[in-house]
């Protein structure tokens, strides 16, 4: 039997260990939280700190990694600090300009600091869809590039009359062009509301 009294399976009647000890934990080497000890996988294995399925965000010494997603609606992005200083996610006030980034929604995540292995700095579920900016509103951090963007949805163009319509746009991204007119300036019936048109 197991020997072993830190196993799941000690047997204290056995006095021969017959290499059957079990030793939960998360087996696949490529979680968040492997546990090399571990010969039996409980289920535990977390792709991140927070243990929340999304798209993952790593905070390092003034970098979020990567800086610029796009998620569907309805998409989570999750924050994990893998650095021994304090960052944070803000997505209301830039720190460069003092001026609102203009999301379709704000968002902020608390000051956390890291570790090697990383530490959870929450998530974000975005069902609004559109553009959206943040940065690390701790000291110089956003100064010293520590911004990130997130697209959320599909972009395109919803004014129905221009030529690139795009039914399936969620937000507009100001590609829209002219109309279906004459974009030939020298034309006899050039519109000048399609001079955009390519």
């Amino acid at each position: 039997g197991c020997t072993d009294s830190e196993a799941q399976n000690f047997d204290p009647d056995a006095n021969v260990d017959d290499g059957s000890c079990a030793y939960p934990g998360c087996t696949d080497p490529e979680a968040w939280n492997y546990d090399a000890s571990a010969n039996v996988d409980n289920g535990s294995c977390q792709s991140n700190a927070c243990g929340v399925d999304g798209e993952l965000v790593i905070a390092t010494n003034y970098a979020f990694t990567p800086s610029a997603l796009s998620i569907p609606t309805g998409g989570t992005v999750v924050w994990q600090n893998e650095s021994p200083s304090f960052h944070n996610v803000n997505g209301d006030i830039s720190s460069i300009t003092g001026l609102s980034f203009g999301n379709p929604v704000s968002f902020s995540l608390p000051s956390s600091v890291g570790n090697a292995t990383g530490t959870c700095m929450g998530s974000v579920t975005f069902t609004v869809p559109g553009l959206y900016a943040y940065d690390c509103s701790i000291g110089v951090h956003a100064q010293l590039g520590m911004t990130g963007t997130i697209a959320v949805g599909t972009p395109g163009c919803m004014d129905a009359g221009a030529s690139n319509y795009s039914a399936d746009a969620e937000y507009d991204d100001g590609s829209c062009l002219g109309g279906m007119g004459c974009t030939d300036s020298d034309g006899c019936n050039y519109d000048i509301e399609d001079r955009k048109s390519v």
